[in-house]
């Protein structure tokens, strides 16, 4: 169909701007929402009561991200629009996968409490893996969506989710329920995602099942499924070992400055999201994917190092200031979270074009090499030097970022690091400014005029702008 005044409709590149600039105004105004609300639920809980909760629901996203088989992603990068049969197949893979685990979950919560050493964590994780067919059945709508690039309803969908943890939560913490009132505000908020996302698609699961088709989405999900489970095994790390060598409160230090480094990563999460269906529109020109990647990564570490260096800044008087003085170590591991979170974002794109080729055993590997280098060398440094030897192990696992980029090469070709790497560097001074003083205020401007990155933010706003002509 034409645009406006004879024009053509917009570009694969202008669809994903616009969706991304959705996504992005979403996750900008999530993240004022969120970090408000946690900084008020932590204060009022405390460290050891959100430390049991961080670990619960921490085991069980471990956990969620196998039991979605990968059905999600198989439906959305699809060639083809999926028939409405294959959404079934699909919720009804979900529904039995959802069971096994939940049932599994309740099973292994006395165990997983008795490894962690975190005395009242078991009923947490009992409650957490009853929501599990919730948050499987969410995913087949969320497909549909994710599709057609709709973001725009996404927008206001995840932001009402949002809004209902924090609504349900915080009285409760009030009310003095302690780690119940964030675990009941994070079902309140799957239960809103469930039923916004069912409404908007329109979408009603019906028992469908066939074989060959079941086998095709079973073989490309449990690949995906495994690959991912294998890199989020690094939320395992802040339970199972922070948790049992330096208890609950040290779980809640790392657990908080996480979720402050995630939810200022906003727009980078935003084009994660993207990435997956935008490369799968051009999976067949690796050269394409190959020039995206590298026009992409400066625009990452764009998009997340300014908020989370901003808040290295202030960290260590605004976090005593608005928590209380037993918060003070979130601001001690803060640099080593956001400085492994800034090289994670550079290296989005990567993994984006190994799931849409269908590479799922080389990115296993690479996400296998990440998980164990955190793992081993948390259990390494966390008994020897606290706190802050997870971030020594943060810094670690970055190591595996070589193994990803000949992986990635191999297959899409040649990648542009000139304009990335600078701005890298720049980063991981600016945010152990503490340590290394003025000096890395003055290697971080150098970095930055080398790198130049206002031409890659004028390209994309010239961009987006064009995407928005055909409104």
């Amino acid at each position: 169909m034409g645009g406006v005044n004879g024009m053509s409709g917009p570009t694969l590149r202008q669809r994903v701007l616009r969706g991304g600039a959705y996504l992005a105004a979403r996750q900008g105004v999530g993240t004022l929402i969120n970090i408000a609300g946690v900084l008020l639920l932590t204060r009022v809980i405390g460290p050891a009561q959100f430390g049991l909760y961080a670990a619960a629901v921490g085991v069980f996203a471990a956990t969620q991200l196998v039991a979605q088989l990968g059905m999600n992603v198989y439906l959305v990068r699809h060639p083809e629009e999926p028939a409405p049969e294959m959404y079934h197949q699909a919720a009804v893979v979900l529904a039995g996968s959802a069971a096994l685990f939940a049932a599994g979950g309740v099973v292994l919560a006395p165990v997983i409490e008795q490894i962690t050493r975190l005395e009242g964590v078991r009923p947490l994780i009992v409650a957490a893996f009853a929501a599990m067919p919730v948050a499987n059945l969410t995913l087949v709508p969320m497909a549909h969506v994710e599709r057609a690039l709709e973001y725009r309803s996404v927008t206001w969908i995840e932001l009402t989710a949002q809004l209902a943890f924090f609504v349900v939560a915080v009285p409760l913490a009030f009310a003095g329920w302690g780690a119940w009132a964030p675990l009941l505000g994070w079902w309140s908020q799957h239960l809103v995602n469930f039923g916004l996302y069912h409404r908007l698609v329109g979408y009603r699961p019906r028992w469908h099942f066939d074989a060959a088709v079941a086998g095709r989405m079973l073989r490309y999900g449990i690949a995906y499924a495994a690959s991912l489970w294998l890199w989020h095994l690094r939320r395992l790390v802040n339970p199972f070992v922070v948790g049992r060598f330096l208890g609950a409160e040290a779980v809640a230090f790392v657990a908080v400055a996480t979720q402050i480094t995630t939810h200022l990563s906003f727009v980078a999460n935003a084009t994660w999201r993207l990435a997956t269906s935008a490369l799968a529109r051009i999976q067949h020109d690796t050269r394409r994917m190959a020039s995206a990647i590298g026009e992409g990564m400066p625009l990452q570490i764009v998009a997340v190092a300014p908020f989370l260096v901003a808040f290295g800044f202030v960290a260590p008087w605004i976090v005593p200031a608005m928590l209380g003085e037993e918060w003070t170590m979130i601001a001690v591991v803060y640099p080593f979270v956001a400085a492994a979170w800034v090289t994670i974002a550079a290296f989005n794109l990567h993994c984006s074009a190994l799931y849409v080729l269908g590479r799922n055993g080389r990115i296993s590997a690479y996400h296998a090499a990440h998980s164990a280098l955190l793992l081993v060398a948390a259990f390494v440094l966390v008994p020897r030097y606290g706190l802050i030897g997870y971030g020594y192990a943060e810094l670690a696992s970055m190591g595996s970022f070589a193994a990803l980029h000949l992986i990635t090469t191999r297959l899409v070709g040649p990648i542009a690091y000139e304009r990335m790497a600078p701005l890298l560097v720049a980063s991981m001074l600016l945010l152990f400014h503490t340590q290394l003083g003025w000096l890395s205020i003055a290697g971080a401007v150098l970095a930055i005029l080398l790198a130049r990155p206002w031409r890659a933010v004028q390209g994309l706003l010239a961009g987006l702008r064009g995407s928005y002509a055909y409104e």
